[in-house]
């Protein structure tokens, strides 16, 4: 038994009616439910309620999508009614799409990320600042089992070409008692991805009941930066799409946005849900056949960052023509490395690599950027570290990612102590902190009329998603003065300010730096990105297995399925709904053993 109800309205179906029904496995193919066309009579009173009377002349008003919800016997699904153009004055013609096949239909719409509503913040005074780097990560703020705040942003330095966003102050202190931060300069939010993550579900009309995500301490510390002095959460969002956002954040974590057919929306690991998904036996199959797999693989083998050929990230990700022209030398370890390299090395296409770390080094004078190094012994030069976000794979079309990590450079707060009553420079406290190469942007107010004879003006973005990993504050080299300091990777960016100190340098780095920015956006190594977010699929996408069996409403992509000593993963369903016998056509992967 069919029935659809369209705005509240239950339409009047047509006694022949037979509707084709694709049911599609998300976690396989991204899709969700959809039917094939749907005409009803617009003749029929109920019909041309339910779509605002489409029929009447110079009706402007009549809708083209509306909520809509389809029983199949006693299952109702919610979706949408999406109105098709061969609708006439006599009968009206639509799709039913429910599940992730709303979601795509949503998102795949022309509009950008930043054209939502995403909120905005009140006037932020330095105490909230400072609330925000005292208690570092996304969401909910406990103290002794009770929420003191919620984290939507963080107020972490950032340098936009000469000018520091969030430039905290230090107390002038004494020989016993370091000076700590007592005050901010220039604050500007820079907002946690996962707070766009989450209202975006919420904007689309769909209600978050669980997200993975937050279980991973790299997104909870995710945030990004804003080329705009502004409150305004959609400011600080790249030129892109609703549907490419989301792509970027499923393909850098592995994950799928899971929509069921009560709107409720599940962020989940794909490989623990197939996991999980229950086993039914298969039966009253009435055919079976086999083909080769008409669709490629879609395991990810490689990943790649898209970044820039200056300034920091020209180190960071080297031309693979400069490594391929290289020889490759291995060490043990850093210790090994500073004993054995000599002179005859320098400047030569060699990469030294430590194989306790996986790091790549070129020996050579000081770099232009004051980027992280090991110095040899006896030598003048210094064996920098390199290629820190190279590609993981060797495949020739890697998965480029659309999220990477912002561009870092150095800069260093003046240390002050009173000594015999007056203050003192003492010396110079090197941190690290992101980069922009632009000023910082001031939204500036325009009549129609300037619009028009000059350009409108519009507020600058990025056409991807770059992020810095925000942890807390940090004990900065070499005097217990705590800081907030974001990061890219569990290495620092930047180097002792005398080549002298690597020794007390490298001890910080263990002992202080790593202790809590202790997370990383390179692709490679065992705290990488593919091996942590990554597994191999668990089904074999190279045969597809079709099976014909009489439909029923249990039949559905949300299990797994056991016929004749093996277990199968449906890709999808077909099934021809009437109001007689309906039929089912499954397509499948074998589960692997």
């Amino acid at each position: 038994m069919i029935r659809i109800i369209v705005n509240g309205v239950e339409l009047v179906l047509p006694e022949d009616l037979s509707i084709t029904m694709v049911d599609e496995n998300p976690v396989v193919t991204r899709n969700g439910k959809s039917s094939h066309d749907i005409t009803v009579s617009l003749l029929e009173g109920k019909n041309a309620r339910a779509f605002n009377n489409p029929q009447r002349i110079n009706n402007n008003q009549f809708v083209k999508t509306a909520n809509a919800v389809l029983f199949e016997d006693l299952k109702a699904t919610k979706g949408t009614a999406i109105v098709l153009p061969k609708t006439t004055p006599e009968t009206i013609t639509f799709q039913f799409v429910a599940e992730n096949s709303e979601l795509n239909y949503l998102t795949q719409q022309t509009q950008k990320i930043w054209e939502l509503d995403f909120g905005s913040e009140s006037t932020i005074e330095y105490a909230k600042a400072l609330f925000t780097i005292q208690h570092p990560g996304y969401g909910a703020v406990m103290s002794a089992g009770t929420q003191i705040g919620f984290n939507k942003f963080v107020c972490s330095p950032v340098k936009y070409n000469s000018t520091i966003a969030n430039n905290y102050a230090l107390q002038v202190g004494l020989y016993e008692s370091p000076g700590q931060i007592d005050g901010v300069e220039n604050i500007v939010m820079q907002p946690y991805l996962l707070y766009y993550v989450e209202k975006l579900i919420e904007l689309l009309g769909f209600y978050l009941v669980d997200n993975v995500l937050i279980d991973y301490p790299l997104a909870r510390h995710l945030f990004i930066t804003t080329l705009v002095q502004s409150n305004k959460y959609s400011d600080a969002l790249p030129d892109m799409s609703i549907g490419e956002f989301v792509s970027a954040i499923e393909e850098f974590f592995n994950v799928f946005f899971l929509i069921s057919s009560d709107k409720r929306c599940f962020i989940i690991d794909v490989n623990t849900y197939v996991e999980n998904m229950p086993i039914i036996p298969l039966t009253e199959v009435e055919d079976t056949f086999e083909r080769n797999s008409v669709n490629q693989s879609s395991e990810t083998t490689s990943l790649s960052y898209d970044l820039g050929k200056t300034g920091f990230h020209k180190y960071q990700k080297i031309n693979p023509e400069i490594i391929k022209a290289s020889i490759k030398l291995h060490y043990s370890g850093p210790s090994v490395m500073r004993n054995l390299i000599h002179a005859d090395q320098l400047n030569k296409f060699i990469i030294h690599i430590t194989d306790n770390d996986q790091h790549e080094h070129i020996y050579t004078p000081d770099a232009q950027e004051n980027v992280y190094k090991v110095i040899p012994n006896g030598a003048p030069n210094s064996c920098i570290y390199v290629n820190k976000f190279k590609n993981y794979g060797s495949s020739e079309n890697p998965l480029v990612l659309k999220i990477r990590p912002l561009a870092y450079t150095t800069d260093k707060k003046e240390y002050w102590i009173f000594q015999d009553g007056l203050p003192q420079l003492i010396t110079y406290l090197p941190y690290q902190l992101p980069f922009e190469s632009s000023d910082l942007y001031t939204p500036q107010s325009q009549v129609i009329l300037t619009a028009v004879e000059d350009n409108l003006v519009q507020s600058p973005r990025k056409n991807t998603i770059e992020v810095g990993i925000f942890s807390g504050m940090i004990e900065l080299f070499n005097v217990a003065v705590f800081y907030p300091v974001s990061y890219v990777d569990n290495v620092p960016e930047f180097f002792a300010l005398d080549r002298n100190d690597q020794g007390n340098f490298t001890a910080w780095v263990i002992d202080k730096y790593k202790a809590t920015c202790n997370l990383t956006l390179r692709l490679v190594g065992n705290d990488g990105i593919y091996d942590t977010y990554f597994r191999t699929k668990l089904y074999d996408e190279s045969i597809e297995y079709v099976f014909k069996m009489p439909s029923n409403v249990d039949l559905n992509t949300s299990k797994l399925y056991f016929y004749k000593h093996q277990k199968y993963i449906p890709i999808r369903f077909e099934k021809q709904l009437s109001k007689r016998k309906n039929y089912a056509t499954g397509y499948f992967y074998r589960m692997k053993p």
